[in-house]
C-alpha cells in the first residue's frame, strides 16, 4: 500500500513539475473516474447476485461481525 502511494504521489509532483496543466488534470480525473469505477465494483460484489455473473463463491452465512 505504501509504495502505490508513493508512486502516485511521485506522478502527481512529476506532473506538477514537467507536465502542462492539461495533461495534469486529464490524469487527475482518470485517475478519480477509475477510483469511483472500481469502489463501484467492489460494492456491488457484495450482492451475490451480482457476484454470481462474476463467477465468486459466497458463503453459506455472513462472517463478517
Amino acid at each position: 500500500m505504501a509504495i502505490c502511494a508513493l508512486l502516485v504521489w511521485g506522478l502527481i509532483l512529476g506532473l506538477l513539475n514537467w507536465g502542462t496543466y492539461e495533461v495534469y488534470a486529464l490524469t487527475f480525473l482518470t485517475l478519480g473516474a477509475m477510483h469511483l469505477f472500481y469502489d463501484g465494483l467492489i460494492w456491488k460484489l457484495h450482492r451475490p447476485e451480482a457476484a454470481r455473473g462474476f463467477q465468486i463463491a459466497q458463503p453459506d452465512q455472513d462472517t463478517r461481525a
